[in-house]
């Protein structure tokens, strides 16, 4: 009697060990591709979820910074060179002379610290508009400058005070 419980205990251990064994040699879920701009993972603080978890994004985890190149196709009296997106630092111009004008707008809900810069590459912008894409945002240091050819201008996003300080 005492042989078959130790027998049975045995190869009940036995199968659960086995079915241990199993449970961990499936692969995590694969993900293919992930979106520097749009896929946003969650921030869980000190390895806690809690109620306050935030969302960062791939280049922020990274820091590679994000760009995109804007080429005009003719040289226009203005030009809009659209929005920063999530974690995007540089809107760069590809230019082939002078461009008179150019609009960017700011993130519209940047996290503290983002950085964002307009460059000339190849031609000069004689009026860079850098707007705050939120009312209650604002911009310091100059929203309409002159950027020289090659060149950047940045600005640097203070959560504190909501303003984008040129950096």
């Amino acid at each position: 009697m005492k042989k078959r419980l130790i027998f049975g205990l045995g190869l009940i251990f036995s199968l659960f060990a086995i079915g241990l064994a199993v449970a961990q040699t499936y692969p995590p879920p694969y993900l293919p591709t992930i979106s520097s701009t749009t896929d946003c993972i969650a921030d869980v603080a000190g390895g806690h979820g809690q109620a306050q978890t935030t969302c960062v994004y791939p280049a922020q985890i990274s820091n590679a910074p994000q760009y995109a190149k804007i080429t005009p196709t003719v040289a226009t009296s203005s030009y809009n060179g659209g929005y920063f997106g999530n974690a995007q630092t540089y809107m760069i111009f590809i230019l082939t002379a002078t461009m008179p004008y150019s609009y960017s707008y700011s993130t519209a809900a940047p996290s503290d610290g983002a950085r964002e810069c307009i460059t000339g590459s190849g031609g000069a912008i004689t009026n860079a508009n850098f707007i705050a894409n939120n009312s209650t945002q604002t911009v310091t240091g100059g929203t309409n400058v002159s950027i020289s050819s090659n060149s950047s201008i940045c600005y640097t996003y203070s959560a504190s005070n909501l303003t984008w300080d040129r950096s």
